[in-house]
This record gives structure tokens, sequence and C-alpha cells, in this order.
């Protein structure tokens, strides 16, 4: 029973790899970018402004999905961080 509980286990490994392997790489790209819309609305080199940034980034994805849906999220917040960069291209706690 005990080398049955193994077997079943490492089976289960390896499905799970496979899985998760080609899950990351699909979603890898999408959080590559968030990323670096977070750096850039922060401002390049500020901490507390990447901070702000991707708390904000956080809330506006939240209540886009909730509001919109979850399709535009995206869209949503990329609009918006071209709208914001238009006015302000240092971000929001860089220096000029």
């Amino acid at each position: 029973m005990e080398n049955l509980s193994v077997h079943f286990h490492t089976d289960s490994g390896v499905v799970r790899a496979v899985d998760g392997v080609s899950w990351s790489v699909r979603r890898g790209e999408t959080l590559g970018i968030v990323a670096f819309v977070t750096v850039s609305l922060g401002g390049f080199g500020s901490v507390p402004g990447a901070l702000v940034a991707g708390l904000l980034i956080g809330v506006i994805e939240s209540l886009s999905a909730y509001l919109i849906g979850a399709v535009y999220k995206d869209i949503v917040v990329y609009s918006l961080f071209l709208s914001f960069l238009w006015f302000r291209p240092q971000g929001l706690m860089g220096k000029t």
C-alpha cells in the first residue's frame, strides 16, 4: 500500500510540473509587463514610488475587473498608464 502511495504522489507531481510550466510561460509575459508598468509609473529608481504605483495598479485592476469585467482590466491599466505618462513622464515620484 505504501508503494502505491509513493507512485501516486510521483505521478501527480509530474503532471502538476508539466501543467505549471505551461501555465507560467503564459502568465509570465503579463506579469512582466505589469512589473514594467509599475516601475515606470512609480518612477525609475524610486522605491517608494514603485510601492505606491503597485498599490494603485492593484486597486485599479481590482475595481476595473469588478465594474467592467476581468477581460478589460489590463486594457484599463495600460490606458491609464499611458495617459498618466503623457502628462508626467518622470512618473509619480521620479526626478526630472
